[in-house]
C-alpha cells in the first residue's frame, strides 16, 4: 500500500518529513522496523516504486515525479525550500503487475475548463481511463 502526506495550510517541520520517509523505507538500521502494523509485521513493505508531490505556484500545480525509490533521493530538503499552501507526496508501492514509471506514479494532474485538480489513492484502479487525453492529464 501506498503512503501519502498531504500537508495545507501550515508548514512540517524537517522532523515530520524525514520520519515519513522514514516509513517510506519500512525500517531502520538492520532490524528494527519504523512502521509496524498489521500487513508487515513479518516483512518489509518498502516504498521502491517511484515517488511525486504536488503545490501549488503561481496559482498552478506544479507536479515532480521520480522513479526512484523516495528513501534513495530523500527529497526533504527541496520540500523545505517550497513555499506553498497546499503541499501533497505520494510514495509508491506497485500492486504486482503493474507497470513501474512516471505515467503511474502519482499525484496525478487534471484540468478541465481550467480548472486543475491533483489527486492520489491508495489501491489498484483495474479500469482504463476511457476519455484520456494526455495533455490535460498525466
Amino acid at each position: 500500500m501506498c503512503r501519502m502526506f498531504l500537508e495545507v495550510g501550515g508548514r512540517a517541520t524537517e522532523c515530520v518529513y524525514r520520519d515519513f520517509v522514514r516509513a517510506c523505507e519500512d525500517y531502520i538500521g538492520l532490524k528494527e522496523k519504523a512502521d509496524l502494523h498489521e500487513l508487515n509485521s513479518d516483512k518489509l513493505l518498502q516504498h521502491n516504486d517511484g515517488f511525486g508531490y504536488a503545490f501549488i505556484q503561481n496559482d498552478h500545480f506544479v507536479i515532480c515525479k521520480n522513479k526512484a525509490a523516495i528513501a534513495k533521493i530523500r527529497p526533504i530538503e527541496t520540500w523545505m525550500r517550497i513555499n506553498s499552501s497546499i503541499l501533497l507526496i505520494h510514495a509508491r508501492k506497485a500492486s504486482p503487475g503493474l507497470k513501474l514509471g512516471l505515467e503511474n506514479n502519482h499525484p496525478f494532474y487534471w484540468c478541465d475548463t481550467g480548472v486543475e485538480y491533483i489527486f492520489a489513492h491508495n489501491g489498484t484502479i483495474k479500469n482504463e481511463i476511457k476519455s484520456y487525453n494526455k495533455d490535460i492529464f498525466y
